[in-house]
């Protein structure tokens, strides 16, 4: 298959009588009426110099159509008072009122306060719900620890329920949606259920909603990536009937493909309703009798369709038209260029990180720990391998954003999974693509998504799963290779996300026998049955006390990864191209009692394995000296001859200094770091309660290590452990040095918090994330509140 290069989405609305005849139609795809003048190009090789100028930008003119429909309509919708008494419409009853203001800096107008067990929210209605409602959302924030649930009911009978949300010690704004049944049920009251040790529940919103026909999506003027099964794709929405042209004509000798969807509304009446889609054509200047119609099926599954035609003989125009009932819509995706060329010589950037990827899980790594990783070892020989790599923070999303902008989470603001990046940031992506590369990730985890992460900018597709199961490295690295064979003459920047090393560590028989012997267990390496050091560990694991077991879970996670990697690295087009391989951050294997997760700020956390290859580099060179991963980005645009693009960062083909330091920010802000030399200190900017360490550290407490003895940082350096003179210039330097990194942060924060819908934050909940959000490192570092700032 010929590789496609995106074309941009650019429509406006106007009405369908003013687009003149549109011409003869047929079923199917057979054109109506033939062109003389139509020839199929011969295949041809463009200079490599051709191929790496932007794509040809072709955008699309609406020519007519509707006006623009609100992507959603809240039919009834009342903000609850601070008085908790009376609002139109409802009484409050049974209730204590306070206020409290969430870090969606949304006023929360009640908030309850409850005892452990359980007890009920009632909210009374003067009436029933909106003709059209179909759903009741519910805006709120817990704290605790337990599950709430909201219920309609009719007397003493429940007539609606919505699946639970779990709640945790965080405060997120939650969107917890009720499907009302297609018939509507007559209820007199809402009752929110909360059983556990709920300490406060805050109320943000309730609205009655329709599920509108395209309500959610982005408008035609403003594509954005949605999602269609496992494909998100840079799309908008076009109503009713309407019809769309590309702004200039197809460049000779391009074949062009579009990528669409039907969008069908909840409350689609019964009966069939006339749909059509049309693809026109005509050679450029040629009469209005010219035009080729060409009916394109409207499947109404839920992936996207691709058009089954390829106008590629002459230069052409082409021309959408869209004719439907009041409950279709469709979406239209970017359309796409293919350039017929001999394959595999564009240009390529592969970027491949893995999620919870220690650094010494590394065959070459040489750090006392038996990791064959052979596919990774060739890697490297073929580049630079980095033996002192940091990740900026300890927790996916928030280092993969840190990664994608060459920014530290001080200065992005994302520090927790229920975070994601603003638009105002410039993202690889965006470099990239503004170099004229088509950019594609393809990851394996949803959280990940664009939807979840904000990760998505400057992607022309997003290809991840449709739902919360995590994919395989195998089955990543299979989407990834399809990309390689669709965009064969397309300048492409690949992003792979693995996530095989997170928890849970489920390998295959075979691959967890590689480091494991049922018959070798070991009773030196068992766990307590009960005790502090379960805190920190995931609950699944507690039953379990052969640590070598759990141990070869976790290897054999990564040997699978590393074999999946296999055919992928040796593909001819990723050998000869600029390529990486990072962990985004690392794992906890029982430092500080922690197990198998990603807390603290410590060594084992913040190592990660890092290769750089490309053919341009020193091949098999290990370099020793102390890198981030911030500075990936900024060097795979210097080896794609890219360095006039702005990104932040240094190249990392150039030594550091032994002694220039490496700051980190813990996820929720809990704690910072800094690492100069062969020290490393870790400041508590928040108390840590018992699950976030098996023990509690009080705010602004601090622990000096010595790396040089110490390299996994266990051991605090005690007060006679230095003479005073060296703990002043080092301890107390290090700490005054992180502080003022810390109350750099600029004012314009790149992150923003969105209202999670409960579905999304209970996937979250379940892969350990979500917490409190700090509030801005300068208010943590605050002179009055920070008693050793000021010293």
């Amino acid at each position: 298959m010929r590789a496609l290069s995106t074309l941009g989405l650019s429509l406006a609305l106007c009405v369908l009588g003013a687009c003149g005849d549109a011409g003869e139609r047929t079923s199917g795809t057979t054109p109506s009426r033939t062109d003389s003048s139509a020839t199929a190009p011969d295949d041809h090789v463009l200079p490599l110099s051709d191929l790496t100028q932007p794509a040809p930008a072709l955008h699309w003119q609406l020519v007519s159509g509707l006006a623009e429909v609100p992507p959603g309509e809240s039919l009834a919708q009342f903000e609850l008072p601070a008085s908790g008494a009376v609002m139109p419409g409802w009484e409050i009853v049974a209730l204590r009122s306070a206020r409290q203001r969430l870090p969606a800096k949304k006023e929360v107008a009640i908030v309850i306060r409850a005892p452990q067990g359980r007890h009920e929210l009632e909210l009374v209605h003067a009436g029933p719900a909106p003709e059209r409602a179909d759903v009741l959302r519910v805006t709120a924030a817990f704290e605790g620890a337990g599950v709430a649930s909201l219920e309609l009911w009719r007397g003493d009978e429940r007539v609606a329920v919505g699946a639970p949300v779990v709640m945790r010690q965080a405060e997120q704004l939650v969107a917890h949606r009720i499907p009302l049944p297609v018939e509507r049920p007559e209820h007199d009251r809402v009752v929110m259920s909360c059983t556990g040790s709920t300490r406060r529940l805050g109320l943000a919103a309730l609205s009655w909603e329709t599920s509108q026909l395209g309500a959610g999506l982005p408008t035609l003027s403003a594509p954005e990536l949605v999602a269609r099964g496992t494909r998100w794709l840079r799309a908008g929405v076009l109503f009713g009937e309407s019809s769309a042209r590309l702004d200039a004509p197809l460049p000779a000798g391009h074949g062009f493909e579009l990528p669409y969807a039907l969008v069908t509304s909840p409350h689609s009446i019964a009966q069939a309703e006339s749909n059509e889609l049309v693809l026109r054509t005509r050679p450029v200047g040629a009469g209005d009798d010219s035009w080729i119609d060409h009916v394109l099926p409207l499947d109404p599954g839920d992936d996207w369709q691709l058009s089954p035609l390829a106008v590629s003989d002459t230069a052409r125009e082409v021309e959408l038209r869209f004719r439907a009932g009041s409950s279709r819509a469709v979406l239209l995706a970017e359309p796409r260029l293919s350039l017929p060329a001999a394959p595999d010589v564009a240009p390529l950037v592969l970027l491949v990180s893995s999620d919870a990827h220690r650094g010494d899980h590394l065959g070459l790594a040489f750090r006392g720990v038996d990791m064959p990783t052979p596919q990774l070892d060739a890697l490297a020989a073929e580049g630079l391998f980095f033996a002192d790599a940091r990740a900026p923070t300890n927790h996916s999303a928030p280092a993969l954003a840190a990664l994608h902008t060459g920014l530290s989470a001080r200065d992005t603001g994302v520090v927790n999974e229920g975070q994601h990046l603003r638009p105002e940031a410039r993202t690889l992506a965006e470099a990239f693509a503004h170099a004229g590369y088509r950019c594609v990730a393809v990851v394996g985890s949803q959280h990940l998504t664009p939807g979840s992460s904000g990760l998505g900018q400057g992607f022309a597709e997003v290809v991840a799963p449709a739902d919360s199961t995590a994919w395989s490295a195998q089955r990543v690295v299979d989407e990834a290779r399809a990309q390689l064979a669709e965009q064969a003459d397309t300048p492409l920047f690949l992003w792979l996300a693995l996530s095989d090393a997170r928890w849970p560590h489920e390998p295959a028989p075979e691959s967890l026998a590689l480091h494991y012997d049922p018959l070798d267990r070991d009773g030196a390496h068992q766990l307590p049955t009960r005790g502090r050091i379960l805190v920190a560990m995931p609950e699944s694991y507690r039953a379990e006390h052969d640590l070598n077991f759990l141990r070869a879970r976790y290897k054999g996670e990564i040997s699978e990864l590393d074999a999946a990697l296999a055919p992928l690295l040796s593909h001819p087009r990723v050998r000869a191209a600029p390529r990486a391989f990072v962990g985004s951050h690392g794992l906890a294997l029982g430092e500080h009692q922690i197990w198998f997760k990603s807390l603290g700020l410590y060594p084992g956390v913040l190592h990660v394995p890092l290769i750089l290859a490309s053919p341009q580099l020193e091949q098999g060179a290990r370099r020793n000296d102390p890198v981030s991963t911030l500075d990936l980005g900024r060097s795979l645009l210097d080896l794609a001859g890219l360095g006039d693009q702005a990104f932040p960062g240094r190249s990392l083909l150039r030594p550091r200094d032994e002694l220039e330091p490496r700051f980190a920010v813990e996820s929720d802000g809990l704690s910072a770091s800094i690492t100069r030399g062969e020290r490393h200190l870790v400041v508590q900017l928040r108390p840590r309660r018992l699950g976030h360490l098996p023990e509690r550290r009080q705010a602004f407490t601090a622990e000096l290590f010595d790396l040089s003895v110490d390299p996994q940082a266990l051991h605090a350096l005690a007060a006679d452990e230095l003479d005073s003179s060296t703990l002043d210039s080092e301890g107390e330097g290090l700490r005054a040095e992180l502080t003022a990194w810390l109350a750099a942060q600029p004012d314009t924060r790149l992150d923003e918090l969105g209202v999670l819908d409960d579905s999304i934050m209970r996937e979250r909940l379940s892969l350990g994330y979500v917490g409190p959000l700090p509030p801005p490192f300068t208010r943590l570092l605050d002179e009055e509140a920070c008693p050793w700032c000021a010293r």
